[in-house]
């Protein structure tokens, strides 16, 4: 019998098997004597052998040491070895070749590289050996994208982009996720898996000793049931983690980039010198050992491959091949077969047994072998590159939902449909690779992060060559504004040096400001160089500019770089832009200066106040609407970063190791000066710092309170950390004030509670982990955890909540001896070639101090406002065309009423609009409310909220088609990633049992109304492919006139 033979046969003998026990008492150091191979067989029915999946698989990072084109092509092998495309060519022709071959293959980005090269003939190979269940590819996302620093949109998109590439072009969509290089995992990420026909995920980077654990315990295989309080056994997912991790056990690397003496070639010919097959199956049967003894089951999966192996298949499927002869010979109670992990999951689903259960996330990271190295530190890494993915995502969202009206637009034409989709999809591609574990993470080299920059800026530029010319043709049909000039600020964050206004030289200028959320927004942003200007909104009814409160704050700024100082000014325009809608404001220069302090105001508005400095830095007094005060204080700090030793790492791009005699954090700068300048509507109090070294390097903050709005923002910009003082962590802190004798500070028990990539907030407490006991002396680093989004305390005495919203991603924790929130704002660190990181910055925080029985939270409509930010567009030439007013404005406010009950509280409802093709749109519906803001999680129910997506569609094509009846409308509801219909996912989705079934509650679920009315509660997401026809079979062109 040869090999091929064997093999099969043993795959159809692991198929017929059933598995309730096995036996362990199997000779792990073999025998010389081969027993006839029928006689054999029979034994393993009989003795129920272990089946050894060996899953042949590459890890290929998307960047890292090097940039994305020169792993693709093989290129700067001085850096790192590796050609993505040789590992495709190698395998795959060695997949079609030999039919005893499986591989699983992750990065769906290079795929699509390397598809690009290959002819039809070949193609139809590969979708033959997909087909055939052979060449697997797991995840399907564009990257393995990481869990901690990205937002659920994004990991969403990441997918989407991924598995419609897939379904396009392979008519496949994957089964399991593969996630097994991600530094810590999130419950968001697993809750989304399922959503998007994923039953199953595996994995690696857990902590050490949660490891260690496991493996005791049998509980590295587990029914994870991500939150539960929301979505109960909904998104469930079987999850297995890889107890020897995702590269090869010693001894079997097999792969011309292992260079260890002993991972060279299997060699089972006797004859040669070189003989090691008998050393090598005995270890490896040790392996499988160790595997038996720490699980519940007698199937045993074993990686073969690491980071961009197989650039050479034949070499690593040739020992792979000899050893699966030698030893399926040689022992009689193993059977080794290639396999993949949804083979794998396949084989496990049909296994009747009771699984642990997990509830919680996997955060920090540490390794086994370095328990106080804490990963928490690349939370915050390379915060302004964290900060530009935030930006392209927010504009991918606002762009989509124009490049949606496009494709349903009648009188668009296919030129300017597929313009269209090619930008969207430009824009997907690069924001796709930003989502992967070395990207967004700040954890690549250095030329691999100045690629990453280059690409996601180069992207979001040319996205906008389409985008304002769309905005063009709706200022002209929406406000009879006839320009081709629309142009945009490249960062928002700046000062006007960045905006179009920059060259209007004292003119006047139009602003088309986009609001593509689902909410109203109160006021709008504009930098100018001077306080010489105000502001009138158009009035879409009268037809004129109608002139609004407006305020102006301007502080000089100086741009270390070129020793340039600007007189850094922004307007804040009061004008409610109602949801989805546009808006047209006109900003006047008036060459006479108009200080706050020379306005004519009847009220000043005087929400916040500054009290002064202590030792907890600088303290501001809120008054909220019904005059009660509560004091806050905001400090920057640093840490003092640990040197390197032999038995800890230093801080870098991964790590954050602050000294570990001294965890406690260090005032960073001085309180200078401070001016408060109070509005109508607004106010600003601008305070700068100084760390008095070398260079003076400065901090300023603008604290600023809005009329209409509860929290209180907080801008902060700090200079370079200083050189000479080496290696820091720099951290914003916020800590409430008690305001008298009898108001105590919030008393929050040690816990507190941060976001899950913008879903579901998590409890935290400080030093404790919910499913092993710790040990580690990094006490300070280990209790940090990500922020994509929130951070908070409760007192739950008081029923006081403090809430600290962010614009990017940081590591975040709670002080216990301060008392005070912290965030982990900028990093001097240095990255592997030595080179510092270290950068100027500015971001921006929102303050949230409220009686939880007396005011709702705003955190999830901030929340929405960053996600989904207002978009600018800037022209200082134009024409007025007051008889072109044809397009038909919808009542947004109307149809977001449907969503809301009027007995029930304001329901937090997001809506993304995705164009697929000509007449195809995605619609997704987003609940973010979270039983966290309710009293109980009996409260489920209060965040129903019904939604009529037929309704929805109409008025959709109605915005587009202003002058056309109504379509019939196909609807459809899909997975996440728009790929599967969502009936199909929910009869596949794990059933598996856990070993707390029967103490748990599951929360209560809610049917749809109606066949398209359908409920929606907190954290739920549901996705709805839309496809018009017209109903009349006439020419469009007939139609339209």
């Amino acid at each position: 019998m040869n090999r091929y033979q064997l093999l099969q046969l043993s795959l159809v003998i692991s198929g017929l098997i059933q598995v309730s026990a096995f036996k362990t008492n199997f000779d792990f150091h073999g025998n010389n004597n081969h027993k006839n191979n029928d006689k054999k067989e029979d034994q393993k029915v009989n003795e129920e052998p272990i089946q050894v999946h060996l899953i042949g698989h590459t890890h290929n990072d998307l960047g890292w040491l090097k940039t994305v084109d020169q792993s693709f092509t093989g290129t700067n092998e001085k850096q790192a070895r590796g050609s993505i495309q040789m590992i495709l060519d190698t395998t795959i022709h060695h997949l079609i070749k030999d039919p005893s071959k499986r591989f699983c293959y992750c990065e769906i980005k290079y795929f699509s590289m390397w598809w690009k090269y290959q002819n039809d003939e070949m193609k139809q190979k590969v979708k033959d050996i997909v087909k055939q269940g052979r060449l697997e590819f797991v995840n399907g996302g564009w990257v393995s994208h990481d869990e901690a620093t990205t937002n659920y949109e994004d990991q969403i998109n990441n997918m989407y982009i991924g598995h419609q590439f897939l379904k396009k072009e392979l008519d496949y969509s994957p089964k399991v996720a593969w996630q097994v290089d991600v530094f810590g995992h999130s419950t968001s990420a697993q809750r989304l898996f399922p959503d998007m026909g994923l039953n199953a995920v595996y994995f690696e980077r857990i902590d050490g000793q949660d490891l260690q654990n496991r493996i005791q315990n049998k509980n590295f295989e587990m029914q994870w049931r991500p939150m539960f309080n929301h979505v109960g056994k909904q998104s469930q997912i079987f999850s297995h983690v890889l107890k020897d991790g995702y590269c090869n056990e010693n001894y079997f690397g097999f792969d011309s980039r292992d260079d260890s003496d002993n991972d060279t070639a299997f060699i089972d010919n006797p004859d040669y010198d070189t003989f090691n097959a008998d050393w090598k199956s005995q270890e490896f049967m040790k392996i499988v050992q160790s595997f038996v003894q720490a699980q519940r089951h007698n199937h045993v999966m074993i990686s073969f491959g690491c980071d961009f192996y197989f650039q050479n298949a034949w070499q690593t499927f040739k020992s792979m091949d000899k050893m699966i002869k030698y030893i399926n010979a040689k022992y009689s109670n193993v059977s080794l077969f290639y396999s993949t992990p949804g083979y794998y999951s396949e084989k496990i689903s049909q296994l009747d047994i009771t699984w642990p259960t997990n509830y919680d996330d996997f955060f920090p990271y540490r390794q086994p072998s370095s328990l106080d190295d804490v990963w928490s530190g690349y939370y915050s890494t390379r915060p302004t590159h964290k900060k530009i993915v935030r930006d392209a995502s927010t504009l991918l969202q606002a762009a989509n939902r124009v490049y949606a009206l496009k494709v349903i637009d009648q009188s668009a034409s296919e030129q300017e449909i597929q313009v269209t989709m090619q930008a969207q999809y430009n824009l997907l591609d690069q924001l796709g690779i930003q989502q992967h574990h070395d990207a967004i993470t700040g954890t690549s080299s250095l030329i691999v992060a100045d690629d990453y920059m280059r690409r996601i800026v180069k992207s979001m530029n040319d996205n906008n060559i389409v985008y304002q010319k769309i905005i063009s043709d709706l200022a002209f049909k929406s406000f009879g504004i006839d320009s081709n000039t629309w142009d945009q600020c490249t960062l928002n964050n700046q000062t006007y040096i960045e905006c179009p206004v920059s060259a209007y030289q004292d003119q006047s200028f139009l602003v088309v400001a986009q609001n593509p959320a689902n909410i109203e927004v109160q006021y709008q942003k504009i930098k100018l160089p001077s306080d010489k200007y105000d502001a009138q909104v158009w009035n879409t009814t009268t037809k004129q500019f109608d002139p609004v409160r407006s305020e102006i704050f301007c502080h000089e700024f100086t741009y270390k770089d070129s020793n340039q100082t600007v007189n850094n000014c922004e307007m804040i325009v009061e004008n409610p832009i109602s949801i989805d809608s546009l808006s047209l404001i006109k900003i006047n220069f008036q060459n006479t200066k108009k200080s706050l302090e020379q306005k004519k105001q009847q009220n000043k508005l005087n929400k916040i106040s500054y009290l002064g400095e202590d030792e907890n830095g600088s303290l501001f007094q809120v008054t909220d609407l019904k005059g009660i005060n509560r004091q806050f204080y905001f400090q920057l700090r640093y840490y003092q970063v640990e040197s390197s030793s032999q038995t800890h790492s230093s801080s870098d791009v991964y790590k954050f190791q602050p000294k570990l005699d001294h965890q406690i954090s260090i005032q960073y700068n001085t309180f200078t000066d401070q001016v408060t300048s109070n509005g109508e509507f607004c106010q600003e109090i601008f305070i700068r710092y100084l760390n008095k070294t070398s260079g003076d390097r400065y901090a300023e903050v603008k604290v600023r309170a809005y009329e209409k709005l509860p929290t209180i923002e907080f801008e902060v910009y700090m200079d370079e950390i200083p050189s000479d003082q080496g290696a820091q962590e720099i951290t914003v802190n916020f800590k409430e004030k008690e305001t008298n004798s009898k108001k105590k500070q919030l008393d929050n028990g040690q816990v507190f509670y941060t976001d899950s990539n913008g879903l579901e907030m998590q409890r935290r407490e400080l030093n404790k982990k919910p499913n092993f006991q710790y040990k580690t002396n990094a006490v300070k680093a280990f209790n940090f955890f990500p922020v994509t989004s929130s951070i908070a305390i409760v007192d739950n005495q008081k029923k006081m909540q403090m809430t600290i919203m962010n614009d990017r991603a940081q590591g975040g924790s709670y002080d216990d001896k301060s008392k005070s929130i912290e965030l982990l704002f900028n990093r001097r660190i240095y990255e592997f070639s030595g080179e510092v990181i270290n950068s100027p910055l500015r971001g921006t925080f929102w303050v949230h101090l409220f009686d939880r029985t007396q005011e709702q939270s705003y955190q999830r409509q901030q929340q929405i406002q960053t996600e989904q930010a207002i978009q600018y567009f800037y022209t200082s030439q134009w024409k007025e065309n007051l008889n072109v007013m044809s397009h038909a404005k919808i009542n947004k406010e109307g149809r977001f009423a449907k969503f809301v009950n009027e007995d029930k509280r304001n329901i937090t409802i997001k809506i993304n609009l995705i164009p697929q093709e000509k007449n195809k749109i995605l619609v997704r519906f987003y609940n973010l409310e979270d039983i966290f803001d309710y009293q109980s999680n009996s409260d489920l129910d209060k965040t129903l909220v019904y939604i009529d997506v037929q309704d929805y569609a109409k008025q959709l094509f109605r915005e587009a088609n202003s002058k056309l009846n109504d379509p019939n409308v196909q609807i459809i509801e899909k997975g996440l990633t728009g790929v599967q219909d969502m009936s199909d996912i929910i009869k596949n989705k794990n059933n598996l049992k856990g070993d707390d079934d029967s103490k748990i509650t599951p929360p209560p679920t809610f049917e749809d109304p109606s066949k398209y009315k359908i409920a929606l509660v907190a954290q739920q997401i549901r996705t709805f492919e839309l496809t018009y026809t017209l109903k009349y079979n006439k020419i469009r062109d007939e139609i339209i006139q």
